[in-house]
């Protein structure tokens, strides 16, 4: 179970709750008539949340991700994982391969690399990144609703595009319960309608050189979703951050760059917005 608080914010209207999802801060808040109705609509929500990371979180060693990832192979999938699996291929396809959610071991290697002491800033040697590129490739995956496989040392992070899957299914859920202007915020953003006030919902976007710090604010129109992709999420060093490139093994050179994408769903930027941070022309969007 996921931390749970509920406290009324600055209007009477709105309720919050905070807490951790996917290793990442994370709120919903919404306006609501029944301080008690909401309190129970919220409980099931971060229980709902707390259901797709048991499928999804390689934060948890027993998840059904983590569990594919250790034996290499998976017997009758949850349906949850079929789908963003499908979705992250034809992501994959349509951006070339630079979305390629098999880049788990190329990233382990990096975190390795720099967890030794006196480590290269560029990362690891061009021989280690060579011996795992070959295994960097979404086609190698193969699925069907009983199965999923993938070689050794074959392993998969479906970050960059489940915490916004995760985010749709809880504004779906807080849809069904009659709440029109709520604000879901899983590290992708997405406003189902508008602030009470009658304004859009305004999401603050980290600065790429000072992520601590709020460098702008967007707008959410109703019905939409925004994601925010940098190379300032891990910084191994100076010059060695987490967005690395799947073709070439090794960071992408423009970032840290801030790319923000509003897109009609969260999945749909959550992924627009890491291909665009991983884009050589992405230094030029923000």
């Amino acid at each position: 179970m996921l931390p749970t608080s509920l406290s009324a914010a600055t209007t009477p209207q709105l309720a919050k709750w905070q807490g951790i999802a996917l290793g990442a801060e994370a709120q919903i808040t919404l306006a609501h008539p029944n301080r008690t109705k909401a309190q129970a609509v919220i409980e099931e929500c971060v229980n709902e949340i707390a259901r797709l990371e048991s499928i999804f979180s390689l934060y948890q060693p027993n998840s059904v991700i983590s569990q594919l990832n250790a034996h290499k192979h998976l017997n009758n999938p949850p349906p949850e994982l079929i789908e963003v699996i499908t979705s992250a291929n034809a992501y994959s396809i349509k951006s070339n391969g630079l979305f390629d959610v098999t880049i788990q071991p190329l990233w382990a290697l990096y975190h390795q690399h720099f967890q030794q002491e006196s480590a290269a800033v560029q990362g690891p040697a061009d021989a280690d990144i060579a011996q795992i590129l070959p295994y960097v490739d979404y086609r190698k995956i193969t699925f069907n609703a009983e199965h999923i496989a993938i070689q050794k040392p074959m392993a998969i992070t479906l970050n960059g595009i489940a915490q916004g899957y995760i985010t749709d299914r809880i504004a779906a859920l807080l849809t069904k319960h009659g709440y029109n202007n709520p604000l879901v915020n899983l590290v992708d953003n997405q406003a189902i309608g508008l602030h009470p006030s009658g304004r859009q919902w305004q999401i603050g976007v980290p600065a790429a050189s000072q992520p601590w710090k709020i460098a702008k604010k967007h707008s959410i129109p109703a019905g939409k979703a925004l994601a925010t992709s940098g190379g300032y999420g891990t910084q191994w060093s100076a010059q060695a951050h987490h967005l690395l490139s799947p073709h070439t093994g090794r960071p992408v050179p423009h970032t840290p760059a801030s790319i923000t994408i509003i897109a009609n769903t969260a999945m749909d930027a959550d992924v627009q917005a890491t291909i665009a941070a991983l884009t050589p022309h992405a230094s030029s969007l923000s």
